[in-house]
């Protein structure tokens, strides 16, 4: 019996010890994940929330040590013949219990592993990926609620950064490429203007007519100059939101039928051919600003006229409704467009070959701030051309609501 006993005390002692270590490596091990998580994140409350879920897993674990101590003491018992026979069933029944109970331990442990640390190691490597430059990483979910709404969190923020890089790049290579054009479109005339001041001051125009021929070049650049700066100054304000809009709820068939007269008026004496065609039933009322949307009607009919080639030119207005939408087309009968540039058409200071001159007068921002407008008043426009067959914008623009005629 006393041979027993010092066994039994040393069994335990022994057991302590495992107890100790297997202690240690469980809380040394969730403990390490758990600082990572909160170095990454600083979220004190959900940590706290995840480390109170690990010490249920823990206290599970340590009960482990016990069970087989329990175990081994009713087996050297029962050797000792100090246990009934009647009480081998239940001695079983129990020893059957530990076992089950260590499978769903290793089982829990695994679930443990897959659904938070993994997951927990894929964010640390996620945000070392994103510290690098490399946004846009997106990391596989995790089953544990708590892993699946920091992941969200993660990938969420990975897309804004990812979208924010891009429209940084973008920024930068619409900032090189307006830098660019400035440079070219200023220097031309800056030249031209310098070139002849220079033939009048050294004597070069020693006639009435030639200093007068100087002096309506040197005004024509510095009218393409100074429209130049103004369209470019309008641009920036439109690019960078900063451009003021003056709302109004007006009749959009009275006010295409105003606009239309006074080009119709303008263009007279050029021998173009003006039609309006109004298919709207009713009375319909649009928010709009009247000075900036008659500034991109303006553009398109001008960019009609300066690049147009044919004897006669037609330009039609056609006013309509198609679902909950208000259509302006302005069809012309001009040479057309290739499709290269029926896709850059609306791009800054983008002009065909045929046109990248002064002579045009065109700034090469017209049609961008037209497109610009009309985005700020949530509307979108469209150009269809084809070489030969004219060309059509189309702007369509948000309805607000009808009315019977009155």
């Amino acid at each position: 019996m006393k041979k027993i006993k010092e066994n039994i005390k040393m069994l335990m002692n022994k057991l302590k010890s495992i107890k100790e270590i297997f202690h240690f490596s469980i809380v040394m091990h969730m403990k390490k994940h758990v600082d990572k998580l909160e170095c990454k994140t600083g979220d004190c409350n959900r940590n706290l929330h995840m480390r109170k879920k690990y010490a249920r897993y823990h206290r599970f674990f340590l009960i482990s040590p016990m069970f087989v101590l329990v175990s081994l003491i009713i087996i050297i018992l029962a050797n000792g013949g100090l246990i009934s026979e009647r009480a081998y069933p239940y001695i079983f029944l129990f020893l059957a219990f530990i076992i089950v109970k260590e499978i769903v331990s290793v089982s829990i442990s695994r679930r443990i592993y897959n659904q938070i640390l993994r997951p927990i190691e894929d964010l640390k490597k996620g945000f070392y990926d994103v510290s690098n430059g490399n946004y846009g990483v997106q990391i596989k979910q995790g089953h544990a609620p708590e892993i699946r709404e920091l992941i969200n969190a993660f990938n969420d923020m990975s897309k804004e950064l990812e979208s924010a890089e891009i429209e940084k790049q973008k920024y930068e290579e619409n900032r090189k490429l307006l830098i660019t054009n400035i440079s070219h479109d200023l220097k031309t005339p800056i030249t031209s203007i310098n070139g002849f001041v220079d033939g009048i001051l050294d004597g070069v125009a020693n006639t009435e007519e030639k200093k007068d021929a100087y002096i309506k070049v040197i005004q024509q650049n510095a009218r393409y100059m100074n429209r130049l700066i103004d369209d470019l100054l309008l641009y920036s304000k439109l690019d960078l939101q900063k451009l003021p809009f003056t709302w109004q709820s007006i009749s959009i068939s009275d006010y295409i039928r105003e606009i239309f007269n006074e080009l119709l008026l303008e263009n007279e004496e050029n021998g173009v051919i003006m039609k309006l065609t109004d298919d709207l039933s009713k009375k319909i009322i649009l928010t709009i600003d009247p000075k900036q949307l008659t500034r991109a009607i303006r553009n398109i009919v001008n960019n009609a006229i300066t690049y147009n080639n044919k004897d006669q030119l037609e330009i039609n207005f056609i006013l309509a409704k198609e679902d909950k939408s208000i259509v302006i087309k302005i069809k012309d009968n001009g040479p057309g467009m290739n499709q290269e540039l029926v896709k850059r058409v609306f791009e800054q200071f983008y002009r065909g070959d045929n046109a990248r001159t002064m002579d045009s007068g065109s700034s090469g921002l017209g049609l961008a701030i037209t497109k610009e407008i009309i985005v700020n008043h949530k509307g979108t426009i469209e150009l269809i051309s084809e070489l030969g067959r004219g060309t059509t914008m189309i702007i369509r623009l948000p309805l607000i609501k009808e009315a019977s005629i009155e």
